[in-house]
């Protein structure tokens, strides 16, 4: 707060405490990080380069101090017992959507609050959850063990108007001439996509990026020669519903996604992780483009022209 009033008076009354108890606590910060952090410029302090560096720091500290401040507060005001995810993926993100309010209606007495996050380790450390879902980690922190909950298989997708949604098989000469729609890099699936390529000399496509399932379908409806890479949890629906076609083709892995929980975990945490485990182990009917195959004479009229929309982002 006194880097952005640069007033020593002012944030002092903001926090309800006097100057000199603010100049105190400065001095001792100072003198802990044997540092000076702020410098007088004319009639306000100015942070210094130290204390600049500091700031994110204190930042993600007020933060999880505010969140445990709320969860306390929850706890105290409600006999809900509070369990916390993080979902490190958005198929682990898909997986939650789903599963939590199942969960939360045959156990009302467990509240669960999830979201996402990339770095697991460091929430784990910091004591932030009570459970991991995501992909398997190359190893697994201290006091922790992975559980097996499903197996994410990638596809490959296209519009039933496609011209390759007629065939038995795709070959990844024929698909390395498609616009594709990939996710982001660094994702469990762009990194097979890549590894793809490479494993087939190919040294590229031309492709755009997407990070949500609407944006992704709502992109194969308008353009019918776009093909796209992207597990199979998050398709599902439009796969059951004929409005995408599941292609085949070689080299598609799976990757593993499993949950992470302390070896002493408390009974809400373990009940939803037997839960999250159920649950992931209900089979899915896994459409692909064989059933289209099946009815030639309702197949669509293409254009045989393409146009490569225009790339857009949106958040999951």
């Amino acid at each position: 707060m006194l880097a952005e009033t640069g007033s020593m008076q002012r944030t002092a009354q903001a926090m309800g405490i006097p100057p000199s108890s603010l100049e105190q606590v400065l001095a001792q910060l100072q003198e802990m990080f044997e540092a000076e952090l702020f410098r007088r410029e004319g009639n306000a302090l100015q942070p210094t380069p130290a204390c600049v560096a500091f700031l994110p720091h204190a930042r993600e500290v007020m933060r999880a101090v505010e969140a445990g401040t709320d969860a306390v507060v929850a706890r105290c005001r409600s006999d809900k017992i509070l369990v916390r995810v993080l979902a490190a993926g958005t198929a682990a993100s898909h997986l939650l959507a789903r599963a939590v309010p199942a969960f939360e209606a045959r156990y009302a007495r467990i509240e669960v609050r999830w979201g996402e996050g990339e770095d697991p380790g460091s929430a784990i450390e910091r004591g932030e959850v009570d459970l991991v879902v995501g992909s398997r980690p190359p190893a697994v922190p201290e006091g922790w063990e992975l559980r097996e909950l499903l197996t994410e298989r990638f596809a490959v997708v296209c519009a039933p108007a496609h011209p390759l949604a007629w065939q038995t098989n795709a070959s990844w000469g024929q698909l390395s001439r498609q616009a594709w729609l990939l996710p982001e890099t660094g994702s469990p699936a762009r990194q097979r996509f890549d590894a793809l390529l490479a494993e087939k000399g190919i040294r590229g496509v031309n492709f755009c990026v997407v990070t949500s399932v609407d944006d992704l379908a709502d992109w194969l409806m308008r353009d019918p020669e776009v093909v796209a890479f992207a597990p199979t949890t998050l398709l599902h629906r439009l796969l059951v519903a004929g409005e995408l076609v599941r292609l085949r083709a070689e080299g598609l892995d799976s990757n593993s996604i499993g949950l992470l929980q302390p070896r002493r975990a408390d009974a809400a945490p373990l009940r939803l992780a037997d839960f999250l485990q159920h649950f992931a182990g209900v089979p899915q009917d896994e459409p692909s483009g064989k059933s289209f195959m099946e009815s030639p004479r309702h197949a669509p009229k293409v254009s045989a022209h393409h146009t490569m929309p225009e790339p857009r982002r949106a958040s999951l």
